[in-house]
């Protein structure tokens, strides 16, 4: 597998030279190109398109579960394989939100598991390390007191180089926001971004804990910070 991240990039020169190999024989390795936007390389997408490729302009926001899920589905339907809700899941495991990732994930998980739906042990037995899935994604799985998928997640972002201090960042706004939302703020009066869904979800959320524990969350990750930054 090929993956050329940033296509739209590409100089004019080159974009050239790679219709040019895709109208000769068709290449052995599958080439997915990453894109923001095609402007610049019109002919390029055109071409790609008429070959019958498809060109991914943006992936799905990092909080978009059923974003990402469509896509890991549609990378499969390409395979021309499907996949249970926890095969689905473990793929995106493995490979965070990253689309390349995903493509070559499902790509190896395709032509390796046996015939009919790809379940989560399918892809335990061919697919190793963790991908990322953000920052926040650790933080709702500890706002929801899921701390073995919140353990999960973290290997996956730190695996992928985020800077921890980021991780402890997104901890620090989410437990705000839960904070804002268990007192009954405006989160805007904070300084905090919060959606209808996302107070809904917070609501429920704190009912995971109990007298005194966001206080004690909030001296650990002060204290977690004061150990990162020394």
């Amino acid at each position: 597998m090929i993956v050329l991240r940033e296509a739209e990039q590409l100089p004019a020169d080159a974009a050239a030279r790679l219709i040019a190999e895709l109208d000769g024989t068709p290449p052995d390795a599958l080439v997915v190109l990453l894109a923001t936007g095609t402007g610049r390389i019109t002919k390029l997408a055109k071409r790609v398109k008429d070959l019958g490729g498809r060109f991914d302009l943006a992936a799905p926001r990092e909080w978009d579960a059923r974003g990402w899920d469509a896509l890991v589905r549609a990378e499969l339907a390409r395979h021309d394989r499907q996949a249970t809700a926890a095969g689905v899941r473990a793929l995106l495991s493995h490979a965070g939100l990253d689309v390349g990732t995903i493509a070559e994930k499902v790509a190896q998980v395709a032509s390796t598991a046996p015939s009919g739906t790809v379940d989560a042990e399918h892809v335990d037995a061919v697919v190793v390390g963790h991908g990322s899935r953000g920052s926040f994604a650790v933080a709702d799985a500890m706002c929801d007191r899921q701390p073995a998928r919140a353990l999960e997640l973290l290997r996956g972002v730190l695996e992928s180089g985020d800077d921890p201090v980021m991780v402890l960042g997104a901890l620090v706004y989410r437990l705000r926001c839960l904070v804002a939302v268990a007192a009954g703020m405006d989160p805007k009066a904070a300084g905090l971004t919060v959606s209808a869904g996302q107070r809904r979800h917070l609501e429920r959320a704190r009912r995971n804990f109990g007298a005194g524990e966001l206080t004690a969350a909030y001296r650990t990750l002060a204290d977690a910070d004061v150990a990162l930054k020394g």
